[in-house]
C-alpha cells in the first residue's frame, strides 16, 4: 500500500485535488495527468466544434460520419465542446469552477430536452432554425436522443463532484457515474448492432448518432483519466487495492453481462432481418418475369382475336373513307366475332391517335397509360386494371392508323399485389415514371392512381426511385407516413418500378417482445452478479490456493481430458513401463487399470517393447524405441488379454517431465479399417458373383504370364469361353437362375484346371483361362479345352430343375519365337478364334495354334 499523503509545512493537501506543486507518494504529476484527459479533451472540442460549424454552414459531412447514419444535433455537438473544453483544463487552477459551472449547464440543458421528450412539448432549446435545412428523417428536428441527454446530465454530475470530493460515498459516486456513462456509450454503440429504429418509430428520432456514442465513451474515460490520477484515488485515500478490484470487477461485470446480451439479440434480429429481406427481395424478382409473361400473352391473345375477327381488314376500310357506312358495319360485325369477355372496348385510330370509331367502353383518354415495349402495348387504369394492345393498319408502305384492343387484366391484379404472409402493413407499389413525380397504380391503401410524394431535402433517394432507374435491392427507409420501412424495389418492366415494402415495427414484433421480456432479465441479472461479486470477491482468495491444489486439479483435468478422449494414450517411462492409461485403451486391450499399471508396454504391443528387453534397465531412454519416436500414425500389432494379436495404429513421442522422459502412445485400433480396406481391394479385383478374378486381375495376370513366358523363352495358352445357350436359361429361370448357372459354370471351370491356372470373368457370360508352364501348349490346351466343354455339357440344376448349356472356346498358343504380343492383341485373337466357332455352329474349340487356325 502507499504512504499516506504528505503535504508541505505551507500548504493543505484538499482531498479530491492534487496541489500543484505538491510531491504525493505513488500520485502522478500533474503534467503526466495532462496528458491523459487533456488529449481527450482536445479531441471532445474537435468533435463538438466540427459538428456545429458543420450546422452553421450547411455541410451534412461534418455532422454525420457517412451518408445515411443518424447525424449529430447541434446541442450535441456543443455539450462535446463544454465537455472537451473543461476535460483540457486537467489540473489547470480553473478546473474546479469550469467543471462546476459546465456540469450544471449540461444538467440544466439536457434535463429540459429530457422534459421536451416525456411531455412532447417543445421550449425552443433544440435551435430548429439551424438545423431545418437538412432532413434525415428526424420527426424534431435538432433534438437531442434521450440517451444522449441522460449521458450529458450523469458526465455534468460526475465532473461537478470530481472537484469536491470530501468522503467515501462521494468517490463512489464519481466512479460509478463514470461507468454509468461508459454504458451509454457502449450501448449507443451496440444500438447500431441492434438498430432500434427497426423496433421502434420513434427511435429514429430518439437514437444516439455513431459518432455520439463514441464521444460519449470518450467522455467516459476522459473522467476515468481525470480521478485516476487524483489523490483520492490513487493514493488509496478511499480506496484499497482490494476494493478497486472489487469496484472494477463488478462494473466489468455489468458491463459485459450487457454487452453480451445485446449482442444475442442484435444477432437474433440480424438473422430475422436476412430472412425478411430475402422474402421481399425474392417478391421483386419473382414479380418481374411473371408481369411480362402475363402481358405477353394477354397481349398476343388479343392480336390473334383481332386476327381472326379480321379486324385489319374492316380497319383499313374505316381509315380510307370514316364515314363509310359500310365499314362502319363491317367493323361491328368483325368486334362482335370477338367473343371474349375481357375485351373491353376496341377502337380505330388515325396516324394521330384520334378514334375515328370506338366499340364498348374505350376511352381514349385513361387516367393512367404506361407504355410496356415498342409495339405498342400499354399498361392502362381506367378504373380497373387494363392492357391496350396497338395493332397497326398499312397500306403497302404507308402507314393508315392503327386498331387499339382493350383487355381486362382482372385475373393479374390479385398475383401482381398479393401480400400473403407479409402482415397488415405490407405495401405493394407499381409506379411509372412521370416528369414531376411518378404516377402509382392504385394499391392496398389506395384505391384511386396517386403520386408519389417528394423527396425529403438532402435525404436518401426513395426506393421507387431506384427502381425507376433500373436498379435492384433492399433498403431501410421512411415512408411518407414517418414509418420505418423495409423496402425491396425493382424494374417491373421498362418504366415501370415495382417496391414491397413492410413496417419494420410489424416486421420485428418478436424481436421486440423478446427484448421486452429479456431486458429487464438481462439488467436484473448483470445488477445481481456484480452485486455478488462486489461481496465477495478478493485478492487475498487467489493467495490463498496452495500449490498442491493447484496440481491435483491439474492432475484431474489431465485425468478428464484423456478419459474422454476417443483415442487410447498410455504414458510410458524410460523403463518401458506403463505409468499411466486411459479408458479408451483398456477397452482397446481389453484390460482393466490396475492389471496394466507398472507392467511392461510389451505385455500391449509386443513390436514396441520385444520380451527379451523388459529386464534391460532404461533401453528406452538409450533408444529402444528410435524406430517408433516422431512417427505419426504408424501402423504395428497389438495384443490383447488372451493374446489376440490385433492391427494398431500408433504414435510416440518423448515428453521432458520434471527431469525425466516420458513417452506418450496415442493409439486407436484400426481391425476394422483393416478389413474394410481388404474387402474393398478384394472388390475391386475379383468379380462378386463368381469369386473368380475380373477383367482388371485378368488382365494384369496376363500380362505377368506374358512377362514370365518372355524370360523362360517359353510358350503360353489362352482360352476366350463363352456360353451357348444362356439367354434362354436367364428367359426361362430370370436373372436369378442366371447367376446360379454362372456361379455353377465358374466352379466347374475351376475343378477343370490347375491351381496354377487362372480362371478370370471379363463380363456377362465370358469367361479366359491363362495356362502356363504345359510341355505340350498345343495339345495340352485342346486337351483342356476339351475338358472344359465335357464339363459344361453336364447337366445343371438350377433351384431343382436341369438346365443345359454348351460354350464355344477360342483358344491361342503364344511362343516367344513368334515375337512381342500384347496383353490387348493377344485377348483379342483369342476372342476372334471364339466368334469363329460362333459362326461356325457353337459348342467347340477354335484354336490359334503356330498362326494357323483349326477348328475341333
Amino acid at each position: 500500500m502507499s504512504e499516506p499523503t504528505q503535504a508541505g509545512p505551507s500548504r493543505v493537501a484538499t482531498p479530491g485535488v492534487a496541489t500543484p506543486g505538491v510531491a504525493t507518494p505513488g500520485v502522478p504529476t500533474p503534467r503526466a495527468a495532462i496528458r491523459a484527459d487533456g488529449v481527450i479533451g482536445v479531441v471532445l472540442l474537435l468533435l463538438g466544434s466540427t459538428t456545429m460549424l458543420g450546422w452553421l454552414f450547411h455541410i451534412p459531412a461534418m455532422v454525420e460520419l457517412r451518408h445515411g447514419l443518424v447525424p449529430m444535433v447541434f446541442n450535441t455537438g456543443l455539450c462535446f465542446f463544454l465537455a472537451g473544453a473543461a476535460l483540457a483544463l486537467g489540473k489547470h487552477r480553473y478546473f474546479r469552477p469550469v467543471g462546476i459551472g459546465v456540469g450544471a449547464f449540461l444538467a440544466l440543458l439536457c434535463g429540459a430536452t429530457l422534459c421536451e421528450h416525456l411531455f412532447d412539448a417543445r421550449y425552443g432549446i433544440d435551435l430548429v432554425f439551424l438545423q431545418n435545412w437538412y432532413d434525415y428523417g428526424n420527426t424534431r428536428p435538432g433534438r437531442m436522443a434521450p440517451n444522449t441527454a441522460c449521458g450529458f446530465i450523469l458526465f455534468g454530475a460526475a465532473l461537478a463532484r470530481l472537484t469536491t470530493v470530501r468522503r467515501r460515498h462521494h468517490a463512489i459516486g464519481v466512479v460509478v457515474l463514470t461507468f454509468l456513462v461508459l454504458a451509454l456509450g457502449l450501448t449507443g454503440l451496440a444500438g447500431y448492432l441492434l438498430a432500434p429504429e427497426l423496433l421502434f418509430n420513434w427511435a429514429r428520432s430518439a437514437r444516439m448518432a455513431l459518432h455520439t456514442a463514441i464521444g460519449m465513451s470518450l467522455c467516459a474515460l476522459g473522467l476515468w483519466a481525470a480521478w485516476s490520477q487524483s489523490v483520492w484515488y490513487s493514493g488509496e485515500q478511499y480506496f484499497h487495492e482490494d476494493g478497486k478490484i472489487r469496484l472494477l470487477s463488478a462494473a466489468m461485470s455489468i458491463l459485459s453481462t450487457l454487452t453480451i446480451g445485446l449482442t444475442g439479440v442484435a444477432l437474433l434480429q440480424g438473422n430475422l432481418q436476412n430472412a425478411l429481406e430475402s422474402r421481399l427481395e425474392a417478391i421483386v424478382i419473382s414479380r418481374g418475369p411473371w408481369f411480362t409473361a402475363m402481358t405477353t400473352e394477354v397481349a398476343e391473345r388479343a392480336r390473334a382475336l383481332a386476327r381472326v375477327a379480321g379486324l385489319e381488314h374492316s380497319g383499313r376500310r374505316l381509315l380510307a373513307d370514316p364515314l363509310e357506312a359500310a365499314g362502319r358495319a363491317a367493323m361491328a360485325a368483325d368486334v362482335a366475332r370477338m367473343v371474349d369477355a375481357r375485351i373491353r372496348g376496341v377502337a380505330v385510330l388515325d396516324t394521330a391517335g384520334r378514334a375515328l370509331h370506338a366499340t364498348g367502353r374505350f376511352n381514349p383518354q385513361p387516367r393512367m397509360a404506361a407504355p410496356l415495349d415498342t409495339s405498342g402495348t400499354e399498361l392502362i387504369w381506367d378504373g380497373e386494371m387494363l392492357l391496350r394492345v396497338h395493332m397497326p393498319v398499312r397500306d403497302g408502305a404507308r402507314a393508315l392508323g392503327s386498331i387499339a384492343v382493350d383487355t381486362t387484366l382482372a385475373g393479374m391484379r390479385g398475383p401482381l399485389f398479393n401480400m400473403a404472409n407479409l402482415g397488415a402493413s405490407a405495401e405493394l407499389s407499381v409506379c411509372l415514371d412521370a416528369p414531376a413525380r411518378p404516377q402509382c397504380f392504385p394499391n392496398k391503401h389506395n384505391m384511386a392512381p396517386f403520386a408519389m410524394p417528394p423527396a425529403a431535402r438532402g435525404g436518401p433517394p426513395p426506393p421507387m426511385l431506384l427502381a425507376l432507374a433500373g436498379r435492384r435491392g433492399v433498403l431501410y427507409a421512411v415512408d411518407n407516413k414517418g414509418r420505418n420501412v423495409l423496402a425491396a424495389y425493382g424494374p417491373l418492366a421498362p418504366g415501370l418500378g415495382f417496391v414491397a415494402q413492410q413496417d419494420t415495427v410489424e416486421a420485428y414484433a418478436g424481436i421486440r417482445q423478446s427484448l421486452a421480456i429479456g431486458a429487464p432479465v438481462i439488467i436484473g441479472v448483470s445488477l445481481l452478479g456484480a452485486a455478488l461479486l462486489f461481496s465477495q470477491l478478493s485478492p487475498l482468495v487467489a493467495k490463498m490456493r496452495s500449490s498442491e491444489l493447484r496440481a491435483a486439479e491439474a492432475a484431474a483435468e489431465m485425468e478428464t481430458i484423456m478419459a474422454a478422449a476417443g483415442d487410447g494414450i498410455v504414458t510410458i517411462d524410460q523403463d518401458g513401463l506403463i505409468e499411466s492409461i486411459n479408458l479408451t485403451a483398456c477397452r482397446i486391450f481389453a484390460y482393466r487399470p490396475p492389471e496394466v499399471i507398472g507392467k511392461t508396454i510389451a505385455m500391449l504391443m509386443p513390436v514396441a517393447a520385444p520380451e527379451d528387453r523388459r529386464a534391460d534397465p532404461a533401453w528406452l531412454a538409450r533408444g529402444g524405441m528410435a524406430h517408433l519416436l516422431g512417427t505419426p500414425n504408424l501402423g504395428v500389432q497389438g495384443r490383447r488379454q488372451g493374446g489376440e494379436l490385433f492391427p494398431l495404429e500408433l504414435s510416440i513421442n518423448p515428453v521432458p517431465l520434471r527431469g525425466r522422459k516420458l513417452f506418450v502412445a496415442i493409439m486407436r485400433d484400426i481391425t476394422v479399417r483393416k478389413e474394410m480396406e481388404e474387402r474393398l481391394s478384394r472388390l475391386a479385383q475379383f468379380d462378386a458373383l463368381t469369386g473368380l478374378p475380373n477383367r482388371a486381375l485378368f488382365m494384369d495376370r496376363l500380362g505377368n504370364a506374358l512377362a514370365r513366358m518372355r524370360r523362360a523363352r517359353g510358350a503360353l495358352t489362352l482360352m476366350f469361353l463363352d456360353l451357348d445357350g444362356f439367354k434362354a436359361i436367364n428367359d426361362t429361370f430370370g436373372h436369378h437362375g442366371g447367376d446360379l448357372l454362372l456361379t455353377q459354370v465358374a466352379g466347374r471351370l475351376q475343378a477343370a484346371v490347375r491351381n496354377s491356372d487362372t480362371v478370370a470373368r471379363l463380363a456377362g457370360d465370358e469367361f479366359t483361362i491363362i495356362l502356363e508352364s504345359m510341355a505340350d501348349p498345343e495339345r495340352d490346351g485342346v486337351a483342356v479345352a476339351q475338358k472344359l466343354l465335357a464339363a459344361l455339357q453336364q447337366p445343371f440344376l438350377i433351384e431343382g430343375r436341369e438346365a443345359h448349356v454348351t460354350a464355344s472356346i477360342g483358344l491361342v498358343v503364344h511362343r516367344v519365337e513368334q515375337g512381342e504380343l500384347s496383353v490387348t492383341e493377344l485377348l483379342r485373337r483369342a476372342d476372334e478364334q471364339m466368334y469363329a466357332v460362333k459362326r461356325a455352329g457353337k459348342n467347340a474349340i477354335g484354336a490359334n495354334v503356330m498362326g494357323a487356325s483349326t477348328m475341333r
